[in-house]
């Protein structure tokens, strides 16, 4: 204040930013766009979209996502961040295949699981920051790890109200909202591989469904 008239207008503080680590993973087998550099570019754009700061970057060149031996980074960020640091609220990768492609989908569910026992949460950047309200998330998510395993080659049957309509594709969806059904509401998802069934139908109550919307 210049002038002891003058009022001072109070500040608002700004609220405490997101903070986050980032982990990346490129296998030799991988192409050229999945390469950590365009995976960093990618998910630091995610961040500054939504005000998250990378506070540790890890990353796992040429490793296979099989599993999470020989990759040290990985296991790093897991023992020595995830489960001993309380400074950060997010673990982000570009998608569900670099977090690791896993043949027992279970194992990826398992670590992500881990870092949620401790507080963090996982986040693929082409999936996008999850809404509170979204029951879908999770089975999209769990579609996504089956996709991502070598071996799966996955069809999405969404079975729909009224006539019992049914829609097939051969890869995931675009995006979750791309995911309608008919009037009552309620959208059954099965994952199958050939003959066999991968994941058990999931009856789930979707918040975005209309009754137009097929």
């Amino acid at each position: 204040m210049k002038h002891w008239w003058e009022i001072a207008t109070p500040q608002t503080p700004e609220a405490p930013k997101l903070r986050t680590v980032a982990y990346y993973r490129h296998s030799a087998q991988d192409r050229q766009e999945n390469s950590i550099p365009i995976q960093q570019d990618q998910v630091r754009q995610f961040t500054q979209e939504f005000g998250i700061e990378i506070i540790k970057e890890h990353a796992d060149a040429g490793k296979s996502g099989l599993d999470v031996e020989g990759r040290p980074a990985f296991t790093e960020m897991m023992d020595e961040w995830v489960k001993k640091r309380k400074d950060f609220d997010y673990v982000l990768c570009l998608d569900v295949s670099r977090f690791g492609r896993f043949q027992d989908i279970d194992l990826s569910a398992q670590y992500s699981a881990e870092c949620k026992q401790h507080g963090k949460q996982v986040i693929c950047t082409t999936i996008g920051k999850p809404r509170e309200d979204d029951p879908l998330y999770p089975v999209y998510v769990q579609f996504e790890r089956f996709r991502a395993a070598p071996a799966a080659r996955p069809v999405a049957l969404v079975a729909v109200g009224h006539g019992r309509a049914t829609v097939s594709k051969c890869a995931c969806w675009s995006k979750i909202d791309h995911l309608r059904a008919a009037s009552d509401g309620i959208c059954r998802v099965k994952a199958v591989h050939g003959r066999k069934t991968a994941a058990a139908t999931t009856v789930v109550q979707s918040p975005f469904l209309s009754p137009s919307a097929v």
